[in-house]
């Protein structure tokens, strides 16, 4: 089992965190036409996420744990004085067979990852697989149809000049530790990116989709058609992503 060689990628956060973790290991795995594979045992502590991505019509597998502890070796405390490991901290660090985030922005050695590697971290550029979008478009097909509300919303929303605006509040506001770290954008931030759009839009309709959307109703005032979508929840985020 374990000389066939993959790439495990780990998944954890909310939807769009999980994309972005697919879209890399899925291109390293063509890049060196090996099988792809997710660890999710982290979301078994995490109560903020849930596993997302069975809602779309992605090829990878998922990783048993044999498979995730034959590539975590170098990061795993049992193999530190070990010669793998030893042999592992020689190489550069994208040539590991364990490979951890470094920073938040795109970093080309990434592709440049063995055939056999374990991805630690959130990869949010499009500059790792830019040039596969059409491939990944496949992947991310939602499985289910939409049901009638949602439906009525897509044909509304292909009909019109639309501007979707997502607004997250929710653990970004109520989490003081969350709040530091990503901040929020003021009402101006808002204003001004929907002025900017106006000078290209000239019969807008705005469908507004947010974890508080009540604040949103009460704060973002518009003198132009507006939608409010309520109705998907936090367990249907996959149906707001398609609208």
């Amino acid at each position: 089992m374990f000389g066939i060689k993959m790439i495990i990628v780990k998944l954890i956060g909310g939807l769009g965190n999980q994309m972005f973790q697919y879209a890399l290991g899925f291109k390293l795995a063509n890049i060196h036409h090996v099988p792809f594979k997710l660890d999710l045992s982290e979301f078994q502590n995490y109560n903020l996420r849930r596993y997302r991505l069975d809602n779309l019509s992605i090829s990878g597998e998922i990783a048993t744990s044999e498979e995730i502890r034959s590539l975590k070796k170098d990061h795993n405390n049992n193999y530190r004085n070990s010669i793998f490991h030893t042999i592992e901290r020689i190489k550069p660090y994208y040539r590991r067979k364990y490979i951890k985030e470094k920073t938040f922005t795109y970093d080309p050695n990434i592709l440049k990852a063995p055939s056999d590697v374990y991805l630690d971290g959130y990869w949010q550029s499009e500059k790792y697989f830019k040039d596969i979008k059409s491939q990944l478009l496949r992947e991310f097909r939602i499985k289910n149809e939409p049901d009638e509300l949602n439906k009525s919303f897509l044909e509304k929303i292909q009909e019109e000049e639309s501007i979707c605006v997502h607004i997250r509040r929710g653990d970004y506001i109520s989490n003081p530790e969350t709040n530091q770290f990503h901040g929020i954008c003021d009402i101006d931030y808002y204003n001004n990116a929907m002025k900017e759009l106006l000078k290209h839009i000239f019969k807008p309709c705005f469908y507004f989709f947010s974890d508080d959307i009540e604040w949103v109703k009460t704060n973002l005032k518009i003198n132009y058609p507006a939608i409010y979508i309520s109705n998907n929840g936090p367990d249907k985020e996959y149906e707001d992503l398609r609208l």
